[in-house]
């Protein structure tokens, strides 16, 4: 029954919480270490309902990994809601679920280091649905810029700056 408990119902010893499996937990119901929230899978956890180590909020959703804040993360460092991978941040109006690493703004971005208001997908592209490396274009509902560094709506290619255009260097 571990030894050192102060709560009720500890197996792990050092508990002032009640129903702790771990050690050291000042909260309730606890599996793991250092927990001063509630019902935490992990460490080190001052929130409830985390899993992983470190997380300062109470979560609705559960967060797996470790230093995350938000609802629903996997992964480090994710801050919004329902990112997967590493350093994702959410704002705007679409403000979940980017996956993959350092991607911020409105939200489900995949890939690396994207922003702006949502669904890019690959490198470093900014604005609104746009695939590939390096796009900007902030294209309207239901048109999509692809390829290398263009600005242009609804564009694929590469370097393209006008609307509408297909392979490289058009205005």
């Amino acid at each position: 029954m571990g030894v050192g408990n102060s709560g009720a119902y500890n197996t792990g010893s050092f508990n002032s919480g009640t129903l702790n499996t771990g050690d050291l937990n000042s909260g309730d119901f606890n599996t793991g270490w250092a927990n001063s929230g509630d019902i935490n899978t992990g460490g080190f956890h001052s929130g409830d309902l985390n899993t992983g180590f470190g997380s300062p909020v109470d979560q609705p959703v559960m967060n797996s990994g470790f230093g995350n804040i938000g609802t629903g993360n996997s992964g480090f460092n994710n801050s919004g809601d329902a990112n997967s991978g590493f350093q994702n941040t959410n704002t705007g109006a679409f403000f979940i679920g980017h996956s993959g690493l350092l991607n911020s703004g409105g939200g489900q971005h995949v890939g690396i280091s994207n922003s702006g208001t949502g669904f890019n997908t690959g490198l470093f592209n900014t604005g609104f649905n746009n695939t590939g490396i390096g796009n900007s274009a902030t294209n309207a509902a239901f048109t999509t810029t692809s390829g290398v560094a263009n600005s242009g709506d609804n564009s694929s290619g590469g370097f393209n700056a006008g609307n509408d255009q297909s392979g490289f260097f058009d205005g």
